[in-house]
């Protein structure tokens, strides 16, 4: 269900990119050193599924004070660990291509020899429509805080490992 393209330089990725935001006006891109590395949140990848509420609350005794204003909400509390680079179950994604390629590229600068990289694009309203969530309009992303919808994915309320939840995407800020 994804389209594959060969981009060696920025004129072809400038070639692409028009083709791209054919099929939506909101595009996301992440970018991978490796291209054969999945899309996985960290948790997923250092199998540490059913840890998360444990580092949760090992961050939260560790980080609370050395902070100004705690965070207010378990979705906070998530953002934060991410931006630390706790395991968590979010997967950062930016709506710039160039940024996405900055991350794509960036270990390859320092290298002589590495695997192709890996400039991945997503359409987040297509991802909700196959998890079955919709917004009014339809080309509404679900922000957290805001739709009710995105409280069934909190971690006190669904463990991933026993999720039957699909990902969805969803936008950071209120």
């Amino acid at each position: 269900m994804y389209e594959e393209h060969s981009i060696s330089s920025m004129a072809d990725l400038l070639v692409v990119l028009p083709e791209i935001y054919k099929k939506s006006k909101t595009v996301w891109f992440r970018g991978h050193a490796n291209h054969e590395w999945h899309l996985e949140p960290t948790l997923a990848r250092r199998n540490r599924l059913g840890a998360e509420l444990q580092l949760m609350k090992q961050f939260k005794q560790n980080a609370y004070q050395f902070l100004d204003r705690p965070p207010e909400n378990e979705w906070e509390w998530i953002f934060l660990m991410q931006h630390y680079a706790i395991p968590t179950r979010l997967l950062d994604w930016t709506e710039s291509p160039l940024v996405g390629l900055y991350f794509a590229l960036l270990d390859g600068l320092a290298a002589d020899k590495l695997p192709a990289a890996a400039l991945w694009c997503l359409y987040p309203q297509r991802l909700n429509e196959i998890s079955g969530i919709v917004l009014s309009p339809p080309d509404d992303i679900p922000a957290f805080g805001d739709e009710p919808e995105l409280k069934d994915y909190l971690p006190s309320q669904v463990q991933l490992g026993n999720a039957k939840k699909n990902p969805l995407a969803a936008r950071g800020e209120k």
